[in-house]
């Protein structure tokens, strides 16, 4: 159990809000607000953690933050493997799924080919504002092999995937509707590039013999996001 109170000064409609703000983790409520002093909150019996917090504009008022999923992942610049960071925020407001970090047609294409393989596992985007950053901004992202690591940032920042695990790879492949991993262009390349970093390769099934030419490198080759 955690207790959170001491949000003071504040009229009982702000506190009204707030509430609506912890979500589905609340069981129990109680609100004090006696006259001329304000309110206090106490919130009890949580499923789990209580989610992080910072401070808004407004002194006292606490809110939560939205946190962010990372997964690795390289761009192609011939033969070379340029690292890329897939991050992925899940936070409140009208639902939306944004991506952004220039990346070309086919890289955009993903959020539909993610629904579809989403759906199939029983699963569905949070009604939330979800903003997917591929990092480094200025550099063009080119290639459906963008697919498994935008996908593997979205679980995890739903929180259906371990966050720290993941960080451990560098992923790439192209997703079916039914989940399935389609092979791509580049996994040598990636492979090599994840071995330099000390990192582990997530890659479709039908090339893991070729990603383990790269020498000393732990290659996870799954047939699908189920696998």
């Amino acid at each position: 159990e955690r207790i959170c109170q001491d949000v003071c000064h504040l009229g009982l409609l702000v506190c009204t809000q707030m509430i609506g703000t912890m979500g589905p983790q609340v069981k129990q409520l109680a609100i004090a607000h006696p006259p001329w002093q304000g309110c206090a909150i106490r919130v009890m019996r949580l499923t789990g953690p209580l989610p992080c917090i910072h401070h808004s504009g407004v002194s006292g008022v606490a809110v939560p933050t939205a946190t962010i999923a990372r997964v690795r992942t390289f761009a192609f610049s011939g033969i070379e493997a340029v690292p890329v960071e897939v991050q992925v925020q899940i936070s409140s407001g009208s639902p939306a799924l944004l991506l952004v970090g220039l990346p070309d047609k086919a890289v955009g294409e993903a959020r539909e080919r993610m629904r579809a393989a989403l759906s199939t596992m029983g699963l569905a985007l949070p009604p939330r504002r979800v903003l997917i950053n591929l990092a480094p901004a200025d550099l063009l992202k080119e290639g459906s092999h963008f697919d498994l690591p935008i996908t593997l940032g979205v679980l995890a920042a739903m929180e259906v995937l371990p966050r720290e695990d993941l960080y451990g790879c560098a992923a790439l492949g192209e997703l079916s509707l039914d989940g399935a991993l389609n092979p791509v262009a580049g996994v040598l390349p990636a492979a090599i590039g994840a071995s330099t970093q000390e990192l582990g390769l997530i890659c479709p099934a039908s090339q893991g013999g070729e990603a383990a030419w790269a020498g000393r490198i732990e290659v996870l080759a799954a047939r699908d996001l189920l696998s």
